[in-house]
């Protein structure tokens, strides 16, 4: 398989129609068909103070959080668009940054248990854009 072309920091990659991830980051598997459509560093808010870094990667299947393999305390995401209830723009605060600042965030409504929340490097407004259009589609 060819590589998309998009190489992220730290080796993070995505190849089409089999992975993204890799270096520091948890590698995923993608179906074979499978596309991406923007993948952007990201923070996944934790419990506590334990947010995790990595890249969120929107595909046409599915919304995807590959974290740092440290620290350990982070879980890849994996969610289909079926199981999204909703998404929309939120102010929250950052816990998990030491200076505790508050910044526009994406807020991922689960079907079956409360919410995801993402600080990314992407404007959230573009975010909830990009995947109110795949659940349209779903």
């Amino acid at each position: 398989m060819e590589s998309s072309g998009f190489h992220g920091v730290w080796g993070f990659k995505i190849v089409s129609g089999r992975s993204v991830g890799g270096g520091l980051f948890t590698q995923i598997a993608l179906e074979d068909t499978e596309n991406t459509i923007e993948s952007v560093l990201a923070t996944r808010q934790g419990p506590g103070w334990f947010d995790t870094h990595g890249y969120l990667t929107l595909t046409d299947c599915r919304l995807i959080f590959s974290p740092y393999r440290w620290p350990l305390l982070g879980r890849p995401l994996s969610l289909g668009y079926g199981d999204i209830a909703g998404v929309e723009a939120v102010r929250r605060r950052n816990p998990g940054n030491l200076t505790s600042f508050v910044a526009d965030a994406l807020l991922v409504r689960r079907r079956d248990e409360g919410g995801e929340t993402f600080w990314a490097a992407m404007p959230a407004e573009q975010l909830v854009s990009l995947i109110r259009e795949r659940l349209a589609s779903a």
